[in-house]
């Protein structure tokens, strides 16, 4: 992907991290009419969620956020009314540098957005993973045994902002950085404030 690539775009009220999954169900015409041009015209099925910072999904009329979640749409399905389901499966980031005219559907000039800067050692990893596995516990979520945050820790403070419940204020702060070590030093205060809501629901 280059600067200036166009990409359909389905906004969204969710904050979609990358490595995460979400079902849909497509029943507007505009966002149907994306889908037939993904099936006609797009072997990779590749679209964006941004999500919505105000307004409603249903109409047009959002405020959309700059930054959007790149998705593939996994086993596309048309109902005989038309409408669709799919799973959007998120793998990576775009910076949305124009937005075009929604016709049919949001639409949009776009920039891969990476990561500016290295993981370093300055926040210890088993401190993370730590935490992590409290909250877990605390909010009885259960964390899949492959998550090794010494293979890859920059994806993986994607992956533990999507698995725990942390505030969607929060899941859009990582979404838009390019920094793990900003990611990581903002789990941990979501971590902070998810501990405290879980125990004082429990008092």
């Amino acid at each position: 992907m280059s600067d200036g690539d166009r990409m359909p775009m389905f906004p969204l009220s969710v904050v979609l991290l990358p490595g995460a999954a979400l079902p849909l169900h497509i029943f507007e015409d505009r966002y149907r009419a994306l889908m037939r041009d993904l099936l006609a015209g797009d072997d990779a099925m590749r679209f964006g969620i941004p999500p919505i910072l105000r307004g409603r999904e249903v109409g047009g009329g959002d405020e959309r956020c700059e930054t959007a979640a790149v998705v593939h749409a996994v086993d596309p399905r048309v109902a005989p009314d038309g409408r669709f389901t799919l799973v959007a499966a998120s793998v990576g980031r775009v910076e949305i540098t124009e937005w075009l005219p929604d016709d049919p559907y949001p639409q949009a000039l776009v920039r891969p957005l990476v990561d500016n800067a290295e993981w370093s050692g300055a926040v210890a990893l088993d401190q993370l993973a730590q935490r992590a596995h409290e909250i877990a516990r605390l909010a009885a979520v259960e964390l899949p045994g492959a998550l090794h945050l010494v293979e890859d820790p920059a994806a993986v403070s994607f992956a533990l902002g999507a698995l725990l419940p942390i505030a969607d204020l929060d899941r859009l702060a990582l979404l838009r950085s390019r920094d793990p070590m900003e990611r990581c030093r903002l789990l941990m205060s979501a971590f902070d404030d998810v501990e405290a809501v879980l125990k004082f629901r429990d008092t």
